[in-house]
C-alpha cells in the first residue's frame, strides 16, 4: 500500500492549511519582471511598426490607383480637346467650301468634343482631390 505522506498536497489544500499561514509563503509572485516588461514593449513596438508599414503601403497603393485614373481621365480630356480643335479646323474648311450647311455640323462637332473634354478634365480634377489625406490626430 502506498504511503500517503509522500504524495504532495494540492495547491488549494495549502491555502487552507492550519499551520499558521505557512501556505502563503509559497504563493507565486504575480508581478512581471523587468525583462518580461521589456520583451512585451519590444513586441508591441514591433507590431506597431509593422502596422504602420502596412498602412503606408496601402496608402501608396491607393494613391497609385487614384493617380492612374486621374491620368486616364486627363488623357481622354486632352484627346477630346485636341479632337475639338481638329474639328474646328475641318469645320472652317467646310464652311469655306459650302458657306452655309456645314456651319451647324461644325458647331455640333466642336461643342460635343469640347463638352467631352471639359467633363473628362473635371473628372480628373475630382480624382486628384482624393489624393489628399487628413491626419486622424489633426497633426497634418
Amino acid at each position: 500500500m502506498p504511503e500517503y505522506a509522500d504524495i504532495p498536497a494540492p495547491e488549494t489544500a495549502k491555502a487552507f492549511a492550519t499551520d499558521g499561514g505557512a501556505a502563503h509563503d509559497d504563493a507565486p509572485d504575480d508581478t512581471p519582471s523587468i525583462r518580461a516588461d521589456v520583451e512585451r514593449i519590444a513586441l508591441d513596438v514591433r507590431e506597431f511598426v509593422t502596422a504602420e508599414m502596412r498602412y503606408y503601403q496601402l496608402r501608396l497603393k491607393y494613391s497609385k490607383s487614384v493617380a492612374k485614373w486621374m491620368g486616364t481621365y486627363l488623357l481622354v480630356g486632352l484627346v477630346s480637346l485636341f479632337s475639338a480643335a481638329i474639328a474646328l479646323i475641318l469645320g472652317c474648311l467646310m464652311i469655306a467650301a459650302f458657306f452655309l450647311g456645314p456651319i451647324w455640323a461644325t458647331v455640333l462637332v466642336t461643342v460635343s468634343f469640347a463638352i467631352i473634354g471639359a467633363v473628362s478634365i473635371a473628372m480628373a480634377r475630382r480624382a486628384g482631390r482624393k489624393l489628399r489625406f487628413t491626419d486622424p490626430e489633426g497633426l497634418a
